[in-house]
């Protein structure tokens, strides 16, 4: 009962809509697995909290990659909502479902 009760908090923990302030310090494009969303390809962003991806996912509600694509830059810091496990020997990281920038020093208040 209690290995159950832990890898249903595993999966919960891995699957429940999370926040976080990443700096991305790079940006690929791979190939989508076929269990991973829809479209042929995905961005995978490398932060300093890890590697994430954008990918159209109907699912969760999130039908484009644009806006997100549009939004961040490398070099830049983010407030970003996330989703997902991240199991990156599968090639498998957490999907934003939204970026908002963090003001930097020479930002106007």
């Amino acid at each position: 009962v209690t290995l159950i009760a832990g890898a249903g908090t595993a999966l919960y923990e891995n699957y429940a809509e999370r926040d976080m302030r990443v700096t991305v310090t790079g940006k690929t494009w791979a190939l989508l697995d076929d269990d991973e969303g829809v479209g042929f390809t995905k961005t995978v962003y490398k932060t300093d909290k890890g590697e994430l991806t954008n990918v159209i996912n109907p699912y969760l509600g999130k039908f484009t990659r644009g806006g997100i694509e549009k939004e961040i830059q490398v070099g830049k810091t983010y407030d970003v909502t996330v989703q997902g496990i991240d199991i990156s020997w599968l090639g498998y990281y957490p999907n934003i479902l939204r970026a908002k920038p963090v003001p930097g020093p020479d930002a106007p208040k």
